[in-house]
């Protein structure tokens, strides 16, 4: 089952970076900088102005895991007559439901980006199989195929078509250089607005007009409920000082197959300067067929990842 957008809305995005910020974004790691390359020929080659940063940002914050948009029909719910009185085991057990039976999923995209280096808006698509691996290609102007990236239960591979590089190594290489989780488990509930709030003695609940907020001992992450729609809608993760580095906000959310999943996800990472909003134009949850197609050219100049 398929479902499109159907109706228009405009969301922006907008900060002035600092030169330490843009500094700091390319000089974190090898594969930032191989992620990056591809920026490059971007900058000498119209059609693919800006690509690379663009690949370079959205792999990071998908292995977490300007503005215009298009939002879909988002359908008529009520606040459950026990709310504020649910348990946090209620809460849990809602949030998860069935999405536990799922196994994968395909979507089409907008990505509207705003960074240290510039703003972009591009297309991608994404499939991911939950048990071992996700896929991404990514369509610069005219739809003209841009890059790749390939992550296995073991491996990470990313393409970049425009200077015909492949930059590729153990997944525990890409852990080291990327301070995000690599767990396909964790990629599939980001990249579909799954995430299920923890439960246990370290974590407490408290609610206010409209949400159930899931809070560490610590305050360092939270997790907000929407319990008419029984969805995380705002993940939070804070510093020790308590400064925001990580937020993702998902919302608009439409039935598919059954299962209610957000079609707008707004990430933004301030210490970082980068704000993204990802727009769904269409998603499939379990396709009957699925393929990870990557096939490089013979003469592909090959990177290791260190």
């Amino acid at each position: 089952m398929r479902v499109r957008n159907t109706r228009g809305r405009a969301l922006c995005l907008c900060r002035t970076p600092t030169p330490a910020l843009s500094a700091r974004v390319l000089c974190r790691s090898y594969i930032a900088h191989t992620l990056f390359a591809a920026m490059r020929s971007a900058l000498q080659c119209s059609p693919f102005r800006g690509v690379g940063i663009v690949i370079g940002i959205l792999a990071s914050l998908l292995l977490l895991s300007a503005c215009g948009s298009s939002a879909p029909v988002v359908e008529e719910t009520a606040m459950p007559d026990a709310f504020p009185n649910h348990t946090h085991a209620d809460i849990q057990r809602a949030v998860q439901g069935h999405t536990d039976t799922l196994t994968a999923f395909e979507g089409d995209l907008r990505m509207n980006l705003n960074s240290p280096m510039r703003d972009e808006r591009f297309r991608a698509t994404l499939r991911q199989r939950r048990a071992d691996s996700l896929w991404m290609n990514v369509r610069g102007p005219l739809g003209i195929n841009a890059a790749r990236m390939l992550v296995t239960r073991d491996s990470f591979y990313v393409h970049n078509r425009i200077d015909n590089e492949l930059a590729a190594g153990p997944v525990e290489a890409a852990q080291q250089v990327l301070p995000v989780p690599m767990s396909s488990e964790r990629l599939f509930q980001n990249l579909l607005g799954l995430l299920v709030p923890p439960n246990g003695p370290d974590w407490s609940m408290r609610a206010d007009s409209t949400l159930y907020h899931i809070e560490d001992e610590a305050g360092r992450y939270t997790y907000s409920v929407d319990p008419s729609i029984w969805r995380v809608v705002r993940y939070v993760e804070r510093a020790e000082d308590g400064t925001v580095v990580d937020e993702r906000t998902f919302t608009d959310h439409t039935r598919v197959a059954g299962v209610l999943l957000p079609t707008r996800i707004v990430l933004r990472r301030p210490n970082e300067g980068v704000h993204a909003l990802m727009t769904y134009r269409s998603i499939t949850l379990t396709p009957k067929s699925l393929s990870f197609p990557f096939d490089v050219p013979a003469d592909v100049q090959r990177v290791a990842l260190p």
